[in-house]
């Protein structure tokens, strides 16, 4: 993305935002999901799981995605309540 080749974290996040506002799509929370895993903000991570959810609350991939996340933390109970 544009602004995170500029360094700018606070446009390229304002503009996931906007784009998951307009639009969402998965494809968009998994880009966002992992800029923020490598940014290693876990509590954002867990915020966007939590609206991918909201949006899509039918899908299997959100659901196995956020779980998968939980149990890579060793966060074993959260995992097991999400499944």
């Amino acid at each position: 993305m544009y602004y995170l080749r500029q360094g700018n974290l606070e446009k390229a996040r304002k503009t996931f935002g906007l784009a998951l506002g307009k639009a969402p799509r998965p494809s968009i929370f998994a880009a966002y999901i992992n800029l923020e895993l490598q940014l290693v903000e876990i509590d954002r991570c867990r915020k966007i799981q939590e609206k991918f959810l909201e949006v899509f609350p039918n899908s299997a991939k959100a659901w196995t995605s956020y779980a998968h996340f939980e149990a890579a933390l060793e966060e074993t109970e959260r995992a097991r309540a999400i499944y």
